[in-house]
């Protein structure tokens, strides 16, 4: 299990320091051989990258590298489920977005390898992801639904009109223009018949789409988030 985009500060930190991910058997009890989960990105801390066995049947470990890079290392029929929790991949075309086309066009081409995305918000996020996966012609193998595991904690945007006032009652107009970590979730696998690589798009060709996508989707729901362009 590939956990991609993987942070310092998120992933990591609670591998280190919680027991969270012991959930991952729990959730889905795995076979006599294990499982493993690969902790992948730019911002892990590799220098802690020792194997670490979690229970009897998980393992984990860190990479500081591309989930692409990465799944060169693996070769082509090993067995993969990428995850990515919050990626901001469709963020209105910032540095972050153009970051991540070659890895989704990677994931993408790679047979048999589902990619399960988490994301905080519907008005941002979600609706950039899905205008960059349906521009490379991506198959939704499980349609963006709200995620009942979502993190405990809200953010509204300072466009929403909310005072700091932690006194103030929050509307629900306002808590549609909040964020919150794992809000919905969905599932990609390989592209729809005639897309992709089998209308003769080329990777660069995928990514520039990817990229200007990202960049028509979210707009202004972006730049009122802070997020740079």
């Amino acid at each position: 299990v590939l956990i991609a985009g993987a942070s310092a500060r998120t992933e990591q930190f609670l591998l280190e320091h919680t027991e969270y991910w012991n959930e991952f058997v729990v959730a889905s009890p795995v076979s006599s051989g294990g499982a493993h989960l690969a902790f992948v990105g730019p911002d892990v801390d590799a220098r802690k990258n020792t194997l670490r066995r979690l229970t009897s049947t998980l393992t984990a470990s860190l990479h500081l590298t591309t989930v692409g890079a990465y799944l060169n290392r693996l070769g082509p029929t090993a067995p993969v489920l990428v995850i990515g929790f919050n990626t901001g991949l469709g963020g209105g075309g910032g540095d972050l977005a153009r970051a991540w086309a070659p890895d989704l066009v990677q994931i993408l081409t790679r047979k048999n390898t589902p990619f399960v995305l988490t994301c905080a918000n519907e008005f941002a996020d979600l609706t950039g992801e899905r205008c960059v996966f349906k521009a490379i012609g991506a198959r939704f193998i499980v349609d963006p639904v709200p995620n009942p595991f979502q993190a405990y904690t809200h953010a509204i945007g300072e466009s929403a009109g909310v005072e700091r006032d932690k006194n103030k009652t929050v509307s629900l107009e306002d808590k549609k223009q909040s964020s919150c970590a794992n809000s919905f979730a969905y599932a990609v696998l390989g592209f729809e018949k005639g897309k992709g690589p089998e209308a003769g798009l080329r990777d660069d060709q995928l990514y520039a789409l990817a990229c200007r996508a990202a960049e028509r989707a979210a707009g202004k729901a972006w730049d009122a988030l802070g997020m740079r362009r």
